[in-house]
């Protein structure tokens, strides 16, 4: 069995709240489509249902879906979620986290929605966090299990290049309105069996939480099996290239940090999912430490 070897690299409003029966509906629109191949589809209620289950007992996650747009005679929507994490003595730091941005790539979907799982069973974690979460950012692509949008749009290429793309337009409205503190992105390598991050953003903040998170990995639990599959630290390297994902509005100040979490697709995936929950928690955490020492300086 292959063990994801975890890596760390670094490169260079109001919305209006729809009822849950009304939203459930509109997301069987999306994963209803005809029965003339019913196996290459992939149901995105059902992909939803665990974080609509934490949503009724939960006093952290609350419901918040983009516009609605028309493809094919049908409605469609980006599921967002918000988790508003316990306050503390300093202003709400905003970070969004995006998956599914590429339909055939689901790993990292998964991933987030066992991510707040955790948080709800921890709530601590995001003290002071207001996490915007985007788990299904190209759903045409996610429900037909392919890479691009079913307009044939490459979602990250079309950032910021006034594309008429709905999902595109969406997805850059909720990055220019809120001005993010941190970004976060998943894809997948199906070849890969080490997971990737890549960290960009303002050269202190990247030195700081390398440090940070190279001391972090020795407090994080590791997942052990009788064969050795084990859950490997991760080590950081510098390394300036652009962000090729999702990237905040140009000109943006302050500018954000970015993270791209490259999911191994050869890696069990509980493991992918336990990496990825783990290291999550450990940004989170380093990154209010972080904060907290420029505010002091």
């Amino acid at each position: 069995m292959i063990v994801p070897h975890v890596v760390a690299v670094w490169p260079g409003s109001a919305v209006t709240v729809l009822t849950q029966r009304v939203l459930m509906s509109k997301i069987k629109q999306v994963s209803s489509k005809s029965n003339s191949n019913p196996r290459t589809l992939r149901d995105i209620e059902e992909t939803l249902a665990p974080l609509e289950q934490l949503i009724s007992n939960s006093v952290n996650l609350v419901r918040k879906p983009l516009p609605a747009f028309r493809r094919s005679d049908r409605d469609y929507y980006i599921p967002r979620y918000l988790f508003i994490g316990p306050k503390g003595g300093i202003d709400p730091i905003r970070v969004a986290l995006f998956a599914g941005i590429y339909g055939d790539q689901p790993e990292g979907t998964f991933a987030l929605i066992d991510f707040v799982r955790a948080l709800e069973q921890a709530p601590e974690t995001a003290r002071d966090y207001c996490l915007f979460l985007y788990p299904i950012a190209n759903p045409t692509g996610f429900e037909s299990r392919t890479r691009r949008t079913s307009d044939g749009i490459h979602l990250p290429e079309e950032l910021w290049k006034n594309s008429l793309s709905p999902e595109v337009q969406h997805l850059q409205s909720e990055l220019w309105m809120h001005a993010h503190d941190g970004i976060v992105s998943f894809k997948t390598d199906a070849d890969a069996d080490e997971l990737t991050v890549a960290i960009a953003g303002p050269i202190f903040a990247r030195h700081f939480l390398r440090s940070a998170l190279d001391t972090a990995q020795d407090f994080l639990p590791q997942v052990t099996r009788s064969n050795h599959n084990a859950l490997p630290k991760w080590k950081s390297v510098l390394l300036d290239s652009p962000n090729d994902i999702i990237r905040a509005a140009p000109g943006q100040k302050p500018a954000p940090f970015e993270i791209v979490i490259t999911v191994p697709g050869q890696a069990p995936t509980f493991l992918q999912k336990a990496a990825v929950v783990l290291l999550l928690k450990a940004v989170l955490v380093e990154y209010r430490r972080f904060i907290a020492f420029v505010a002091n300086i």
